[in-house]
Parts: C-alpha cells; sequence; structure tokens
C-alpha cells in the first residue's frame, strides 16, 4: 500500500494534518500483517481441534471463533467511539495470545469438554479489531488519496487471505496446528501494539458529546451494511461450492488453491483500481457501485457456467480457476467503494462503529451462507449454488440503482440551486 509515504502524516478530513500521528509505510505494513488472525484463526483451530477430536467437533470450535469475531465487533466500535481506542488494542494485544494458549491449554487436556467452546469463542472475542480501526482512518484521508487507499487496502485484505491459509498450512506440515493458532496470536497481537501507536489521533479522541441516540445506522449507512452482509452471505455460498466442486472431481486438496485464485483475482482488481492516478470518478460512487454489482454477477454467472460442465467427473478445474480470476476482478474495488459510501455515510467519529458492525455483518453473513448452502447441496449442485450467487448480485443491483438515481437527482438539484 505505497500511497502513505513514509513519515508522512494522514490527513484528516479537509486537509488538516492529524497531529504528531503519522502512519508511515512500515507500521502500515505492521497493522496489515496484525490482520493475518481473520484468515488464520479458524483454520488453525479447525486443523488443531481436528489433530485431537472429532471433524464435527473441530468445526463447531473453528465456528465459535468466527462467532466471537463477529459479536465483539459491534463493542468494539462502540468502545472507540466512546475514546477508548488505545485501551481496546492494548487490552486485546494481552488477552488474544492468552486466549489463544488457553484454548490450546483445553484441547491438550479435555478437548470434548465443555471449557474449550467457551475458550474458542473468547479467542474470537479478543480477536483485535484491526479491520473498522484501519478502515476508519484511511476514511479520514483527503480526496483522491482515499480512494485510492482504501482501494489498495481492500487488495491488501486479500493478499492476507491468501497468505493466512498458507502460513496456517506450512506450520501444521512442519511443525504442528497448534503452532499455527499462536503465530495467528502473536501477529495480532504485535499489529495491537503497532496500531496503538500508529494510527491517527482522531481514533484516540475524547468521545464527543452525546446528543440523544445514535442515528448514524439509518438510512444509507443501513443500506451499505445490508448490501455488505448479502455480499458476504454469497461469498460462503461460493466457498462451500468451490470446496464441493474440487472433492467431486476427488481433488480435494484443489478446493484451497481454487479459493487463492480466486482471491488473486480480486487482489489483481484492487491493485489496479488503487493504482489509478486519476479519480474513478466523474461517476458517482453509488454508480460505480452498481456497476461493480453488475460485473459481479457476470463473473459469477461465468464461473457457474464452467462449474457445470467441470463438476462431473472428467472437468477441467484449471478452466474453472480462469472463471475464478475472472469473477473476482470486481471484489476488491466493490469492498472499497462500499467502505467509502458507509464512510460518506456517517459522522468521522462515528466511522469505527460503523466500520465495525458492517465486518460484523460480514463476517457473520458469510458463516451463515456456509451453513445454508450446506443444507442446499441436498437438493442442489455446485454449478447451481453459484449460479444462485450470480442471481443474488444482479437482485442487489436494484437497490443501489434507485440509491443512484436519488443521488443523481440531488446533485442536480443542488447544483441548480447554486
Amino acid at each position: 500500500m505505497s500511497t502513505i509515504a513514509p513519515g508522512a502524516p494522514l490527513e484528516l478530513e479537509g486537509g488538516v494534518p492529524a497531529p504528531a500521528q503519522a502512519l508511515p509505510a512500515p507500521a502500515l505494513v505492521a497493522v496489515m500483517v496484525g490482520r493475518l488472525p481473520a484468515a488464520m484463526t479458524a483454520l488453525a483451530v479447525l486443523l488443531a481441534a481436528g489433530s485431537r477430536t472429532g471433524t464435527a467437533r473441530a468445526a463447531l470450535l473453528a465456528g465459535m471463533v468466527t462467532l466471537g469475531m463477529a459479536l465483539a465487533m459491534p463493542l468494539a466500535g462502540r468502545v472507540t467511539a466512546a475514546g477508548r481506542a488505545a485501551t481496546l488494542l492494548a487490552g486485546t494485544a494481552v488477552a488474544f495470545p492468552a486466549a489463544g494458549a488457553a484454548l490450546l491449554g483445553c484441547l491438550a487436556v479435555d478437548p470434548s469438554g465443555p471449557a474449550a467452546p467457551v475458550a474458542a469463542l473468547a479467542l474470537g472475542a479478543a480477536t483485535p479489531p484491526l479491520t473498522p480501526l484501519l478502515r476508519a482512518a484511511l476514511a479520514g484521508l483527503g480526496g483522491h488519496r482515499r480512494e485510492r487507499a482504501l482501494a489498495l487496502e481492500a487488495a491488501g485484505t486479500e493478499l492476507l487471505w491468501i497468505a493466512g491459509p498458507a502460513a496456517v498450512a506450512l506450520l501444521a506440515a512442519v511443525t504442528h496446528p497448534g503452532a499455527a493458532v499462536l503465530a495467528a496470536t502473536l501477529a495480532g497481537s504485535t499489529g495491537a501494539l503497532v496500531a496503538r501507536r500508529a494510527l491517527p489521533a482522531a481514533l484516540h479522541t475524547a468521545p464527543r458529546a452525546a446528543a440523544g441516540r445514535a442515528t448514524w445506522w439509518r438510512g444509507r449507512a443501513a443500506l451499505v451494511i445490508s448490501l455488505d452482509a448479502a455480499v458476504g452471505a454469497t461469498l460462503g455460498v461460493l466457498v462451500l461450492a468451490i470446496n464441493d466442486i474440487a472433492r467431486m472431481q476427488a481433488r480435494p486438496e484443489a478446493g484451497g488453491l481454487l479459493v487463492a485464485v480466486w482471491g488473486a483475482g480480486s487482489l489483481c482488481g484492487g491493485a489496479i483500481a488503487g493504482r489509478r492516478r486519476r479519480p474513478a470518478a466523474a461517476s458517482p460512487p453509488w454508480r460505480r457501485y452498481r456497476r461493480l454489482l453488475v460485473a459481479l454477477a457476470g463473473g459469477t454467472t461465468l464461473a457457474g457456467l464452467v462449474a457445470a460442465t467441470t463438476a462431473g467427473p472428467h472437468g477441467q478445474l484449471w478452466a474453472l480457476g480462469a472463471a475464478l480470476i475472472v469473477t473476482g476482478l470486481p471484489l476488491a474495488p466493490l469492498t472499497s467503494v462500499a467502505a467509502a459510501l458507509l464512510a460518506d455515510a456517517v459522522d468521522a467519529a462515528d466511522r469505527a462503529t460503523a466500520f465495525a458492525w458492517t465486518t460484523a455483518a460480514a463476517v457473520g453473513a458469510s458463516a451463515a451462507g456456509t451453513v445454508a448452502a450446506g443444507a442446499a447441496r441436498i437438493a442442489l449442485s455446485p454449478a447451481a449454488l453459484v449460479l444462485i450467487s450470480a442471481g443474488v448480485y444482479g437482485v442487489l443491483a436494484g437497490p443501489v440503482t434507485v440509491r443512484a438515481a436519488r443521488s443523481a437527482r440531488a446533485a442536480g438539484d443542488a447544483g441548480e440551486r447554486r
């Protein structure tokens, strides 16, 4: 993410620099590495528990980790809005490794006992909330810098989802799956400590004066969070479908590789958007979001059609991989435009809370989508699940089209008044 020069301070809205709060490139890299637990922890727990107990029990513990992350994110947002982000980061930097060690202790002593699910839930809840805090900080950049920074952040997130599972697999093969759990917690703890010192002063200010009940979640913010949740649910469906296709080819190990290829396509799309020298944008953000949804629907339809020919015993997985690269291209840009829309929909003081809620909604919806797809597999093929996801993207473009039209009308009215 080279948009922020080493030692250059972040600018808050209106071009005002954040006082004595630089975010140099090394610190930014450390914060991004600190987000690896989002891509590592549940998988590492699944493998560590699977070596000590059955598959169902291991899946339960991995699910509890994800549930803990989703439940804790809104609370983290409220703590940040109260002006205590520094305290939150310091606390999670200590609690996260401690919870990881506690879970590994439960797995060693009594993997089937009641303490292990509680420890797994605590591990997820103690994950440092670096994603919403970093996005809230980048959303404070001015003008085109914000657009590029959010695009590169989305691309970096895809890189984490490629590197994280690969690191878990390597550590599990070379040492023990428990080592991957500890590595994830140490990465998260380090990232939290760096973020505590490096993120802008805007995240560490005193709480703003209360003005009645918060209303940030209404209107446009609620629509963006709902859209993020819907997209998250389809991603959970697609992950299951892709892995099922690999399993039907008697090559279950290829499922992870196909998901990584899909993520590489998204990484490329985000990098292209982030390197754009001029704003994307004569086009309003809602219109860009709608176009990206349409592109995602088209790419996913292509993947579904290829999957229909790949799922048989003689299908070629390379063809599906090529289609998944195309499918992934709009994903990171879609994420970055959604982040910009959410940042514009709320006050600066509420951004961390809003990003925490949208992260929780996406994570929870993805898990729900995977569960629902697993149940639907009784009657539907993996290719059908992929095509249904493409249809969902097309349907989602409907409310976005309405919002884009309203925004265009509002901009026209404002121009006439001027």
